[in-house]
C-alpha cells in the first residue's frame, strides 16, 4: 500500500527503529508509548533528507530538522524559499511547494549552518516494510546474475533503514539514498527492487523506495507498549519488558 515519505516519518519511526528481540529465547521487547527521543541540540537534518533522495510528486512536501531554539531557518529549492523558526525544543519544519515528476533539484537549508542536498528528484515514494521476505537481498535472487549487471537505473533509488533497537520511538534513523547500479543493487531488497522497476516502467517517473524491514520480528515488537498493556492477552509481554528495562539498556 502506498505510503508517502512524510506519512512514514510521522507514523513508522518506531517500527523503522526496529524494536526487535535482542536474542533468541528472550521475550520480544515491546515498543514504548509514543514519546520521542530528545531532539539534537545542534543543527541537524534527518538522514532521509539527503543527496539522491526522491520526494513525492504533485503535492507539497514537509522538510524538517533541528537547530538552536528560536533560530530562523530558510529552505530553498531552485528559486523558491520557505521560512521557518525552530521552536523551544529546536525543531523546525518548512513545506516545499508541489512539483511535477522531474529533477534534478538542489535543496539548501540555511540556519546556524548550511546543508546542501543535491540530485533531488520528484516522483513516486513508497515504503517497503516487513520481515525476511522483504529483507531478502537482490544478490540472492534466482535471476541475480542477469538483473544486477543491468541495474543501471538512475531514476530508481532506495533508502535502506539500518537495524536498531529502541525503547522509544526515534526522531531519526541511519541510512542513505542509493542510486540503483550494478554496484549498489545487490544489497537492495529484491521485492522492493522488482516493485520499483514495475512502477517506473508503468508510470515513467522517478521512484524512491524507503526500505524498513527486519526478518524474524514478531508483531508485538512493532506494537507500542501502551497498546500491548491495554489488552489482557498481551499485557504480560508489556509487563515483562518493563521489568527488564534498565536506565543502561535505554541509553544503549
Amino acid at each position: 500500500m502506498r505510503t508517502a515519505l512524510w506519512i512514514f516519518f510521522a507514523g513508522c519511526f518506531a517500527c523503522s527503529a526496529g524494536s526487535a528481540p535482542k536474542g533468541a529465547g528472550e521475550p520480544p521487547p515491546a515498543a514504548s508509548a509514543p514519546v520521542a527521543e530528545a531532539s539534537p541540540v545542534a543543527f541537524a537534518v534527518p538522514a532521509v533528507f539527503g543527496d539522491h533522495m526522491v520526494l513525492q510528486r504533485d503535492r507539497t512536501n514537509p522538510i524538517w530538522g533541528w537547530d538552536r531554539p528560536r533560530q530562523p531557518v530558510t529552505v530553498t529549492i531552485d528559486d523558491k524559499a520557505q521560512s521557518a523558526v525552530a521552536d523551544a525544543n529546536g525543531r523546525w519544519e518548512a513545506t516545499l511547494p508541489a512539483f511535477p515528476a522531474d529533477g534534478p533539484h538542489v535543496i539548501t537549508i540555511q540556519g546556524t549552518q548550511t546543508r546542501r542536498i543535491e540530485d533531488v528528484w520528484f516522483g513516486e515514494v513508497w515504503l517497503a516494510s516487513g520481515q525476511s521476505n522483504m529483507e531478502f537481498e537482490l544478490a540472492r535472487a534466482s535471476d541475480a546474475a542477469t538483473v544486477i549487471p543491468a541495474a543501471h537505473q538512475t531514476m530508481l533509488r532506495m533508502f535502506t533503514v539500518q537495524h536498531r533497537t529502541a525503547a522509544a520511538p526515534l526522531t531519526d534513523v541511519t541510512g542513505s539514498w542509493q542510486v540503483a547500479s550494478p554496484e549498489t543493487a545487490p544489497r537492495f531488497s529484491a521485492v522492493a527492487y522488482y516493485f520499483a522497476e514495475k512502477v517506473r516502467a508503468t508510470l515513467a517517473v522517478p521512484v524512491g523506495i524507503i526500505h524498513s524491514s527486519w526478518g524474524g520480528t514478531p508483531a508485538e515488537a512493532w506494537t507500542s507498549r501502551t497498546a500491548l498493556a491495554s489488552q489482557v492477552e498481551t499485557k504480560p509481554l508489556a509487563d515483562s519488558y518493563a521489568a527488564s528495562v534498565t536506565p543502561e539498556s535505554q541509553a544503549a
